[in-house]
């Protein structure tokens, strides 16, 4: 059994299944826990009204202090706090020393691009096994798909809501997966849009990403790969088309809203320790990604050299 230190008691710690819901898409770090054999032991939070509610509803213990939390020896720490709170959160524990067999960061993993870094290079401190929670890289939709597209597409479309830091960034995850990715940071432009959105193009070694502005709402991606060729099959799903003859894929996150076994998948990874090396090194390197392509968006961050030489 796992013992986890869940430090920030918001909606995704427990509240999206507290009091129980009435489907079965489980969504939080506290049930899942518990279903794959682990254990809460103890959640954190700097407001003494969430411990004092987090603990009348769960039943597991609760402080404002996060040195009792690691005076609990936990195996696991999951921060789960707003992505604002993140760098502190980490500063707190990498000047207490502390290191756990695996550390679990909620997406975003930082505001920007620069704080991403900070965060990640004292992650590496405190263990060995660093997740960024991009919930539906571990759900049975994301490993469909995959199984469905065997071959290299050579574009994709990504329909999502909200906006790009909280919810865009599991697309630019998800998509990112089929194309080839360079180790340097992409190159962007960022241009005028009639809305408050920009439209940018995030361009690497070989992939080139549109990033478009719909509404204040609604926003897609157009990514394309420089290769291309003709197969003659169809695959159809409810959230995602592909077909083998353009190699084009589309994938509307408006029908995967549903995210509960990607969470059970991460608890499971977490208890077992399947992630190998090289899939958790990518995955730090996309979340840098994601975080820079937000950046820049946000014209925080000008160049790749600004990011590289800051």
């Amino acid at each position: 059994m796992k013992r986890i230190l869940l430090i920030g008691l918001g909606k995704i710690a427990y509240e999206y299944d507290f009091p129980r819901r009435t489907n079965q898409d489980f969504l939080t770090h506290v049930y899942w826990a518990n279903k794959v054999g682990s254990e809460v032991i103890l959640g954190i939070d700097d407001k003494k009204d969430r411990c004092k509610a987090f603990t009348k509803v769960t039943g597991i213990s609760s402080s404002v202090f996060l040195e009792e939390g690691l005076r609990s020896n936990p195996d696991i720490i999951i921060i789960s706090c707003s992505a604002k709170s993140h760098l502190s959160v980490m500063r707190k524990l990498s000047a207490l020393q502390f290191r756990v067999e695996s550390l679990v960061i909620e997406k975003p993993i930082g505001l920007n691009y620069l704080q991403a870094k900070e965060i990640l290079e004292m992650a590496r401190s405190i263990s060995p096994r660093i997740y960024v929670n991009f919930t539906r890289e571990f759900s049975t939709g994301k490993k469909a798909l995959y199984s469905d597209i065997r071959e290299q597409p050579s574009s994709a479309t990504v329909f999502y809501g909200r906006d790009l830091l909280e919810n865009g960034c599991h697309y630019i995850r998800l998509a990112l997966n089929f194309f080839p990715l360079s180790s340097k940071l992409p190159s962007i432009v960022v241009s005028e849009s009639s809305t408050s959105l920009p439209t940018f193009q995030v361009t690497f070694e070989s992939t080139k990403i549109d990033v478009i502005s719909i509404d204040n709402q609604t926003r897609f991606f157009q990514i394309t790969a420089k290769s291309d060729s003709e197969i003659s099959v169809i695959q159809n799903n409810s959230w995602y088309t592909y077909s083998a003859r353009t190699r084009k894929i589309e994938i509307n996150q408006i029908k995967l809203e549903a995210f509960g076994d990607g969470m059970k998948g991460l608890h499971s990874e977490l208890i077992e320790n399947k992630l190998t090396e090289s899939e958790i090194s990518k995955s730090l390197d996309l979340a840098l990604y994601t975080s820079y392509i937000n950046s820049c968006a946000l014209g925080e961050i000008l160049s790749e050299s600004d990011a590289i030489n800051s």
